[in-house]
């Protein structure tokens, strides 16, 4: 039999290839060839872009809240949305301990209790009692070697500066802002923060519990000062007493401003036949006893306002530092 040669048959194989091809490029000539889905890459950055944009703007409006100045107040939509940006908590504790920042401390302070978070507690309680005077600044300063400002003639002094004075003030409201936030959230291990922060309201509302507890208290205060400062301090826990919306602090309240009736009284009685009555009775400072009680007063409404509509009910617009 006759054998073809390989070249002969390598070129038959090619021929029928070619074929093959040529009928299924008629067969599908007039089909739509089906369209392969693509990742839309475009949307996918968009969507980056815009939360990228939206952590700024949160950002920013921290920065925008941290600078502004206390007297202006802090708006609870504006801090909602600062106290959303990423780290916020964090980044407020560590203003509370920077000695530079200390302009921004009034609403830092505010914006902790705002926040609702757990950290809160501690880094407003340390803060409280810690020794903010420009010479224990400095002394840490050198002891930590940061960065501390240059000398001046106000470098030794051992008063705080007002501003600082007035964010120490500011800490028991953010405490009484920091119990009504972490209620809301109603978690069990949240229960030791919120009884811990109102024992400390309650208990700062009587003057005497002051004696001795403050690290800033200079020395050199006469009794009549200190009683006033000890006095002012309660005036605040009182304050943040209102804004916890607790029954447990109502209760508290009604009590003390029924206590603080009886002293005035008892002041006026043992004053009556004499030129001046004692400067200070119970630790407090026995001309500020009249607003105390205001102030009670107006706590006790305030709590029963945000125990029923919410924060926003007696959350005043003007500044509550």
């Amino acid at each position: 039999m006759r054998t073809q040669p390989l070249c002969q048959l390598q070129m038959a194989k090619s021929v029928r290839y070619l074929c093959v091809f040529a009928c299924g490029l008629l067969l599908t000539a007039g089909e739509t060839p089906e369209e392969v889905p693509q990742p839309n890459l475009q949307s996918g950055t968009k969507n980056r872009s815009a939360a990228t944009v939206e952590t700024r703007t949160r950002s920013n409006a921290l920065d925008d809240l941290l600078a502004s100045t206390p007297a202006h107040g802090i708006s609870l939509d504006k801090a909602n949305q600062a106290l959303q940006s990423p780290g916020a908590v964090a980044r407020l504790i560590g203003t509370l301990t920077t000695w530079k920042d200390r302009s921004q401390w009034s609403n830092t302070t505010l914006l902790l209790g705002l926040s609702g978070d757990e950290r809160a507690y501690e880094a407003l309680m340390e803060f409280l009692n810690r020794d903010d005077s420009p010479a224990a600044a400095r002394s840490r300063c050198a002891s930590t070697r940061s960065w501390c400002e240059p000398s001046s003639r106000k470098a030794d002094s051992t008063a705080l500066e007002r501003d600082v004075y007035g964010a120490k003030m500011s800490v028991p409201v953010a405490l009484g802002l920091l119990v009504y936030q972490i209620q809301q959230r109603n978690q069990p291990q949240s229960h030791e923060v919120v009884e811990s922060a109102i024992n400390e309201l309650k208990s700062g509302s009587r003057a005497k519990y002051w004696k001795g507890r403050i690290a800033w208290a200079q020395p050199g205060m006469s009794p009549q000062e200190r009683a006033a400062l000890h006095t002012d301090l309660s005036a605040r826990c009182i304050r943040g007493l209102g804004f916890t919306g607790s029954s447990q602090a109502k209760e508290h309240l009604e009590g003390l401003r029924d206590h603080l009736q009886r002293l005035i009284a008892k002041s006026a009685a043992a004053g009556a036949g004499e030129t001046h009555s004692h400067p200070f009775v119970d630790g407090y400072l026995t001309s500020m006893l009249p607003s105390l009680v205001a102030t009670a007063e107006t706590a006790i409404a305030r709590n029963a306002a945000i125990a029923s509509g919410g924060l926003r009910a007696g959350y005043p617009p003007a500044p509550i530092q």
